[in-house]
């Protein structure tokens, strides 16, 4: 999760920078998906 943690639906945070810091040394492209499970799967 790049907020860090997971988020209730309807709600946002800032992301942390940790995944996108991994991609660029990588090299590697980034494809953003969101999804809503959690309306379906609760914490």
């Amino acid at each position: 999760f790049p907020e860090g943690t997971r988020v209730a639906p309807g709600q946002t945070c800032r992301y942390k920078p940790g995944g996108a810091h991994l991609a660029v040394r990588a090299g590697t492209r980034v494809v953003p998906v969101a999804h809503d499970a959690g309306e379906i799967w609760g914490r």
